[in-house]
């Protein structure tokens, strides 16, 4: 955490500014996640950008094992099942025709 010297190279793939370089001011934790702050180019203001989606952190190992032929992790999809089953624990069953 603290002040970062050098431009950050955003690697998150569906992020707008994917591949360019932003000018990052400083390093932190903000709602519980580690941060990237830095100013926008159009207007100035402070953003702040997830570490995990630039290149401050080491690339994650799936995506580097994968290459883009995998849409989805295997541990978001467990979760994604968790959360799904979660949310239709009260329902009723639907019947297949």
């Amino acid at each position: 955490m603290g002040t970062i010297s050098g431009p950050v190279l955003v690697t998150h793939p569906f992020h707008p500014l994917k591949g360019k370089k932003i000018a990052a001011v400083y390093r932190r934790n903000n709602w519980g996640e580690d941060r990237v702050m830095y100013l926008a180019r159009s207007d100035k203001r402070p953003r702040s950008i997830p570490t995990s989606w630039t290149d401050i952190v080491p690339e994650d190992e799936f995506r580097r094992i994968s290459r883009g032929r995998a849409a989805f992790r295997a541990v978001d999809l467990v979760e994604l099942s968790a959360v799904i089953e979660r949310l239709t624990a009260g329902l009723p069953k639907r019947r297949r025709s």
